[in-house]
């Protein structure tokens, strides 16, 4: 009785605990991300290369564990997929990147807390969820979220030299706006995944789909503003591992991803 009551509180806790754990994989990711690149060196190339990998990965878990069950690809849901791609990877992750070029991972950071708020706020919006504010539950929620914003806002609004690059007023203006809108994209897309898991449920069998369509998407992007063999050519070091710690966490945000769209309430 106590150890069925322990798996209920642990599959209660696990899509919330998987997010926290994407969180701070994705912190290490984005302060890597920004070492590398005030080398030069191109984040749509390198994106490109990390969504191959994911895509290979992911395809092999799809063959390995869906290979049997896997729904038919009709070619609405394929169209649904690849719109999904556009909006909450290859949009969402291309502008996270590259704001780096103008502000800090540690902002970066900090705007990247909003992921919650603006999920929630567009789930009530959508009727996903109701506010509940006669509830503990709806109340914390609230509080949550304005801790979250406070929190987000005192970071974004200081532009002390410890914490953002050199750049101007209007390119630090520029980064904010374009992580903002990477966030409302990532946001707007864990919304749109739980509708698809349902007409799609095979998890693996999607996020190698996905993974396949953003390559597409961001290997034409890149072949337009990264068009010399030079700027495709990797380094041994930081660059290699940033590949291949960038695929590893496209996975860990995917998943996260997956489990936060399936939590209601």
């Amino acid at each position: 009785m106590v150890g069925s009551s322990i798996m209920s509180g642990a599959i209660k806790i696990a899509p919330h605990a998987t997010m926290i754990v994407v969180q701070a994989i994705t912190a290490g990711y984005f302060v890597l991300t920004n070492t590398i690149l005030v080398t030069g060196i191109s984040s749509t190339v390198l994106l490109v290369y990390q969504y191959i990998l994911a895509t290979i990965f992911a395809g092999a878990l799809s063959f390995i564990f869906e290979r049997r069950n896997r729904p038919p690809l009709t070619l609405p849901i394929f169209f649904w997929i690849f719109f999904l791609a556009f909006v909450g990877i290859t949009l969402a992750q291309n502008l996270l990147a590259a704001c780096l070029y103008f502000i800090s991972s540690t902002i970066e950071t900090a705007v990247l807390n909003m992921v919650p708020i603006f999920t929630y706020i567009l789930s009530v919006i959508s009727r996903e969820e109701m506010l509940e504010l006669n509830t503990l539950w709806g109340k914390g929620k609230l509080f949550g979220c304005l801790l979250c914003v406070s929190g987000a806002l005192t970071l974004m609004s200081w532009r002390g030299s410890a914490i953002i690059l050199k750049t101007s007023l209007g390119e630090w203006i520029l980064g904010l706006v374009m992580a903002v809108i990477g966030i409302l994209a990532f946001s707007t897309w864990i919304l749109m995944l739980r509708p698809m898991m349902r007409k799609y449920p095979a998890e693996f069998s999607l996020s190698a789909i996905m993974f396949f369509c953003t390559t597409l998407q961001t290997g034409a992007l890149a072949a337009i503003v990264s068009h010399k063999a030079s700027e495709w050519r990797l380094k041994w070091g930081l660059e290699l591992i940033l590949v291949l710690f960038g695929c590893y966490w496209i996975h860990c945000y995917n998943r996260g991803a997956l489990h936060l769209s399936m939590v209601k309430g």
